[in-house]
């Protein structure tokens, strides 16, 4: 039978593997490589909280132990790589290995009792890491996400050390810190949330503002150089809607005028295709009545395209 403190733990780990699940859809639909990070880090966290109600006893509760503060270890190394990708700082897969093994010796040497500092010192110093790298990508970006979230790790890494230390200190002896280290757990995972808005409100400005500047560039460039600017605009606008594919079609508004077409995702062929079958003006026509911008999804679906064509 599940005791009071179980079944929070079990609670806890449905929300948190909720949690690590929604930012592994989330890098499905983006591909930023530091959501598929926050995902492996919550789902470790969540793995600590499924671990408690079926923790052993007797001489494996040592190991146990162990087994726990590694997936802590792993856990915090994985928040501190997705910072570094999230801050673009160069970081090295090899240095992440390296530590989670370090970690894994170091955690059975205390469980040993080889070593007498545990693991949660390293932890501790691990979000103290991440609350850095996350403040000067603050500075940089003047967000104040960023910055909360660097306060919210610099907090997570304090309670570590109080656990630590909790014997050592009087008023500390025999009180339950459980609840108070949950808040700022929730705190990151909600500022998290908030940081994927704000990142992606960030890099649709970035494209947006390269696209009107690309825009005032070619209306400087004549004759041949029209369908390489023309081909950076169109990749601009793909990777704000993203999509992997399209068409950019322009016509200089006499009907038997010169006209350029170029692809992204496509053989060179479909522009040839589309222009000796006339397929450019109908495709300009098209788009030019649904209003300027036309994203074309599932294209195996032909009932998804009978109405747009009536």
């Amino acid at each position: 039978m599940l005791s009071h403190g179980n079944m929070i733990a079990m609670v806890m780990f449905g929300c948190v593997a909720l949690l690590a699940i929604f930012f592994a859809f989330i890098y499905r639909q983006k591909r930023q490589p530091y959501l598929l990070a926050w995902a492996v880090g919550w789902g470790l966290i969540a793995v600590r909280f499924f671990a408690p109600p079926f923790s052993p006893g007797g001489l494996q509760r040592a190991w146990y132990g162990g087994a726990n503060s590694w997936i802590l270890a792993a856990a915090a190394i994985a928040f501190y790589s997705s910072a570094r990708i999230y801050a673009r700082v160069h970081f090295r897969w090899r240095a992440v290995v390296t530590a989670a093994s370090a970690a894994a010796i170091w955690a059975v040497a205390y469980s040993r009792g080889w070593v007498g500092a545990p693991l949660e010192l390293g932890v501790a110093l691990l979000f103290f890491l991440v609350a850095r790298t996350f403040w000067q990508e603050a500075q940089k970006q003047e967000s104040r996400t960023d910055h909360l979230l660097a306060i919210t790790f610099v907090v997570w890494g304090f309670f570590h050390i109080l656990k630590v230390f909790q014997l050592r200190i009087s008023w500390l002896a025999g009180q339950d810190l459980i609840p108070l280290a949950l808040l700022p757990e929730i705190f990151a995972a909600v500022l998290m949330i908030m940081a994927v808005y704000e990142e992606e409100r960030r890099r649709v400005e970035r494209n947006m503002l390269a696209l009107s500047n690309l825009n005032l560039a070619t209306s400087s460039f004549v004759g041949g150089e029209i369908p390489k600017m023309l081909a950076q605009a169109l990749d601009r606008v793909l990777n704000v809607v993203r999509i992997p594919a399209g068409v950019l079609c322009l016509h200089y508004g006499e009907q038997n005028g010169p006209t350029s077409v170029v692809v992204t995702g496509l053989d060179d062929s479909f522009c040839t295709a589309i222009q000796e079958g006339d397929l450019d003006h109908y495709i300009v026509n098209f788009v030019a009545s649904l209003g300027g911008l036309v994203a074309l999804r599932n294209l195996g679906s032909d009932s998804d395209y009978q109405a747009l064509e009536k």
